[in-house]
């Protein structure tokens, strides 16, 4: 698992699903199971602070970005990053797409 992409969701009971790829857990929301919960929280890391520290993101807060030179566990190939700043340099230097959380999980059906 690289620490980088992880997420995790948290049920208003306080079950905890976590998740190495965001496509995983994109995957796991359109599914069955993932309708069915009621999450209090739904985060995902910040892949620009991950090699120091494991800071979780609202993914209403985060600001994506999708490239095939971002190499995720699953092959989501997606990065999540608290600051628009910093997503806007990685989409700059990978040549890679802005995407929304609302357009993840339409892509991924």
């Amino acid at each position: 698992m690289d620490k980088k992409f992880g997420g995790e969701l948290v049920t208003k009971k306080g079950k905890i699903f976590k998740f190495d790829d965001i496509r995983c857990m994109v995957d796991f929301l359109n599914s069955e199971e993932g309708r069915a919960n009621d999450y209090a929280y739904q985060l995902v890391t910040n892949y620009a602070l991950a090699e120091s520290t494991s800071e979780l993101i609202p993914v209403t807060k985060a600001f994506f970005v999708s490239s095939p030179e971002i190499k995720s566990p699953m092959a989501g190939n997606i990065a999540a990053f608290s600051e628009e700043t910093t997503a806007k340099e990685t989409q700059t230097k990978l040549n890679a797409s802005r995407v929304t959380w609302s357009q993840l999980l339409t892509q991924f059906q």
